[in-house]
């Protein structure tokens, strides 16, 4: 999955290679909008990663977004954030 989701922050590079000197800086913003709603969750709700699953939860605490990217995509329809589902659309429809 890591892979993939680099692959996806690639593309998004090519796409706006003008605005970013490196693929890290592009999946950087890439990632933003979905980890600054995230962030804001938990500020509401302590335990909002821990209802997705303890993978997200853990990787997440160590700034990894991708964990959460792939728990949404596996469980998409089990994921009552639909706000969420349509963030992790939007990183995936570099793909």
């Amino acid at each position: 999955m890591k892979n993939f989701l680099f692959g996806i922050a690639k593309a998004f590079y090519r796409a706006n290679e003008k605005r970013y000197n490196n693929v890290e800086q592009a999946k950087h913003e890439l990632d933003s909008k979905l980890f600054s709603y995230v962030k804001k969750q938990l500020f509401i709700d302590g335990q909002y990663l821990s209802k997705i699953s303890v993978n997200v939860k853990s990787a997440f605490s160590k700034g990894n977004i991708n964990e959460l990217v792939a728990d949404v995509i596996v469980l998409n329809s089990n994921v009552e954030d639909a706000r969420l589902v349509e963030l992790v659309k939007g990183v995936l429809r570099w793909t």
